[in-house]
């Protein structure tokens, strides 16, 4: 009887010491699909961020699977909270990684996921075999920053983060003073402090002391904005600064348009 093109083409990767793995990755746990590239697929998990662990799982599939000698192995999993660090310790334990941008993901219309859905390790790695095969439409590869990148864009967003809670802050201001019909107006700017110190005497004392908390901490907001803003300035001043945080800012707009995916 005529041999499959599954079995053909595990016994061609067996013989080439070719072993394809998929990750699925959350916080408690970490499951792995991994195959020869046939039909015959070895599960296993361990627990999440369990590097040894997902070593020893490796070592143990290539004896499953009849690999013996040099294997290259091949890897994939979707981004998401994680980030770049398991690629890095990936790509160091010498294991051929790619990031997959989870929205770029080909999916049944009928079938349509949220974004935040994972796809099980077992449908990754099957398109992870097909993607080394050739085919390049199913999905797309992330380009994974540089340390130096990943770093500087943290300023960036967490510039971001601290802008939205700057609003949050001079809101709730705007609404405690309100509620006793005192307008406010340029909230935390210039003679903030004695403008305060003018309402809170106007009000009862449990109020006054929530409003004075809620000034200290948009306070402490702006100093940290301040902060942030004058350590970009220093990294403006060298080349490969402006050149890193440029990317790191288009990469920010790009997330903002598309959702939680992570782009560079």
């Amino acid at each position: 009887m005529a041999k499959t093109k599954e079995v053909l083409q595990s016994e061609l990767n067996a013989a080439e010491g070719v072993l394809y793995m998929a990750l699925e990755l959350s916080d408690k746990s970490w499951k792995m699909a991994l195959s020869a590239g046939g039909i015959k697929v070895r599960r296993y998990g361990v627990e999440g961020g369990d590097r040894a662990g997902l070593l020893a799982v490796i070592e143990k599939a290539k004896a499953r699977l009849g690999l013996a000698g040099a294997v290259k192995v091949k890897c994939c999993y979707e981004a998401g909270r994680d980030g770049f660090w398991v690629h890095r310790f990936l790509t160091e334990a010498g294991i051929e990684n790619i990031v997959v941008d989870s929205s770029s993901i080909e999916v049944s219309r009928r079938q349509r996921r949220a974004k935040t859905d994972r796809l099980d390790a077992g449908k990754l790695l099957s398109m992870l075999i097909r993607h080394c095969g050739g085919e390049r439409d199913m999905w797309q590869v992330l380009r994974v920053p540089t340390r130096a990148e990943e770093d500087a864009r943290r300023m960036h967003r967490e510039l971001e983060c601290l802008g939205r809670e700057h609003t949050r802050h001079t809101n709730r201001i705007g609404s405690l003073l309100a509620l006793h019909g005192l307008r406010a107006k340029n909230i935390g700017g210039r003679g903030w402090d004695e403008r305060l110190a003018g309402y809170c005497r106007q009000l009862a004392a449990h109020e006054a002391a929530e409003l004075e908390r809620e000034s200290a901490r948009l306070t402490l907001v702006k100093q940290q904005m301040r902060a942030i803003q004058a350590a970009q300035g220093e990294l403006l001043k060298s080349v490969q600064g402006l050149q890193i945080l440029r990317l790191a800012r288009l990469a920010g707009m790009e997330r903002r348009g598309r959702g939680c995916c992570l782009r560079f």
